[in-house]
């Protein structure tokens, strides 16, 4: 029973203190540990500019949709 609990508290030391290392050997070595996120993703299509959804707001709402979808946040 206590081998069993102490699995469990060095798992879940090693679940929170893995963030923690890997951002500080990050900074040590000038290394990136960035994994690409494959998944499910919402595309937007560029809506085409109209006086009518232009007047009643339509416009504006699908073009931050896709301009906010278009935009690649930069990393520092």
């Amino acid at each position: 029973m206590k081998a069993r609990k102490l699995l469990l508290v060095c798992t879940f030391l090693f679940i929170i203190f893995l963030p923690i290392f890997l951002n500080i050997s990050s900074s040590l070595f000038h290394k990136r540990f960035d994994v690409t996120l494959n998944g499910y993703f919402d595309s937007y299509e560029k809506p085409a500019l109209d006086v009518a959804t232009y007047v009643n707001g339509e416009f504006q709402k699908k073009f931050e949709s896709w301009l906010n979808s278009s935009i690649i946040p930069k990393n520092d």
